[in-house]
C-alpha cells in the first residue's frame, strides 16, 4: 500500500489537471522492474494519451523478434490500438518491445530521467514528433524503426548509435554531436534513394570524422542478401557553425542560422506566452501558468523541467 500511495503520490506531483478533464479509462501500478528501487504508474485516458510515472526502471517484456509473435504482457496491450500518444516521466530506462507494434502512436516524449531505451521498444510506431530525454546514453537496436519523422536530433549524450535504432524511410533532416563513437548498420533505414535526400548537420569541432563514419553506411539490400556501403550520407554532410550562430537554439544549414528544429527543447524567455510545448526548461506554478496562458483543449498548463 506504501508503494501505490509514493507511486500516486509522484505522478500527482507531475502532472497537473487538463483545461478540460480527459476521463481516464484505465490505469495501473504494475510496469515497475521486480526491485526494491522501482516504482512504476502508468494510466490512459480517453484522448489515447498514456501517461507513465514513476522512478527506477521498467519492467522488461519479451521481445519480439523481426516478424515473431507479439508479446501481450505489456499491462497497456489491450490497448495498442488506441494509444496516440506516449509521455514517461521520472524513470530511468523504457523497456526491451514496451510498445513494440503499436501502429497509433504518433509522439513520443520523455523526461531527462530517462538514460536508456531497450531493443523494439517503439518499433513500427508511425512516430512524427520525437522528444528525447538530454541524459540518454543508450538505445538498443531497432528501437525506433519504421518511425514517420522527417527531422531527428540526437543528444548529446549519445555517443553510440547501434544498428537500425532509427530506422526509418522519411527522414529529411539529422543534426548528430560530432563525437558520436561509432555508427552502426542501417540507423537511418535502407532505402537508398530515400537516404540520398536525408542532410545531416553535424554540431562541434570533429565532423571530419563523423564524415568518415557515415561514408561507411552500411544498409541491407535484398538483392543480394546481405550489407553494402554507401556514402551518400557523407556527401550530404552540413557543417554546424557555431560562430555564425549567437545560441545553441541555432544552427547551420549552410546558408542561414536556422532555431531549433525540435520546438520542445527550445529555452524559455522570462515573459513566455505559449506553454503548449515551447517550454520544457521552466516550471510554473498552476497560478503563474493561468496568468501566463490561457490553456485549451487538453494542453497541460504546467510542464516538466
Amino acid at each position: 500500500m506504501k508503494k501505490l500511495v509514493f507511486i500516486l503520490s509522484a505522478f500527482l506531483s507531475f502532472v497537473v489537471a487538463y483545461e478540460t478533464q480527459a476521463e481516464i479509462i484505465a490505469s495501473g501500478n504494475d510496469c515497475a522492474a521486480d526491485d526494491d528501487k522501482s516504482n512504476c504508474y502508468w494510466e490512459i485516458d480517453s484522448t489515447g494519451k498514456l501517461n507513465i510515472i514513476g522512478t527506477g526502471s521498467m519492467k522488461e517484456y519479451t521481445e519480439r523478434e523481426w516478424d515473431g509473435p507479439v508479446d501481450h504482457g505489456q499491462p497497456w496491450f489491450q490497448y495498442a490500438d488506441f494509444i496516440n500518444e506516449v509521455n514517461i516521466q521520472g524513470v530511468s530506462s523504457i523497456s526491451t518491445n514496451a510498445f513494440d507494434g503499436f501502429s497509433k502512436i504518433n509522439k513520443v516524449t520523455m523526461s531527462d530521467s530517462v538514460e536508456s531505451i531497450g531493443r523494439y521498444a517503439f518499433r513500427d510506431s508511425p512516430i512524427t514528433t520525437l522528444d528525447l530525454s538530454e541524459n540518454i546514453s543508450s538505445i538498443e537496436r531497432y528501437a525506433f524503426e519504421d518511425n514517420k519523422l522527417t527531422v531527428l536530433e540526437i543528444p548529446d549524450s549519445l555517443k553510440t548509435l547501434i544498428d537500425g535504432i532509427f530506422y526509418s524511410d522519411t527522414l529529411k533532416t539529422v543534426i548528430i554531436p560530432s563525437d558520436i563513437i561509432s555508427i552502426g548498420n542501417e540507423i537511418f533505414g535502407s532505402n537508398l534513394e530515400n537516404l540520398k535526400d536525408i542532410n545531416v548537420i553535424c554540431k562541434g569541432e570533429n565532423c571530419d570524422a563523423i564524415k568518415e563514419m557515415l561514408g561507411k553506411y552500411k544498409y541491407y539490400s535484398d538483392d543480394i542478401n546481405d550489407f553494402e556501403t554507401t556514402s551518400v550520407l557523407s556527401a550530404h554532410l552540413i557543417k554546424a557553425k557555431k560562430e555564425q550562430c549567437n545560441s545553441k537554439n541555432y544552427y547551420w544549414n549552410g546558408d542561414k542560422c536556422l532555431q531549433e528544429s525540435d520546438v520542445t527543447k527550445r529555452k524559455c524567455c522570462s515573459n513566455c506566452q505559449n506553454l503548449s510545448g515551447l517550454c520544457r526548461r521552466v516550471i510554473y506554478t498552476l497560478d503563474e501558468a493561468n496568468r501566463v496562458v490561457k490553456p485549451t483543449g487538453n494542453t497541460f498548463r504546467i510542464k516538466y523541467r
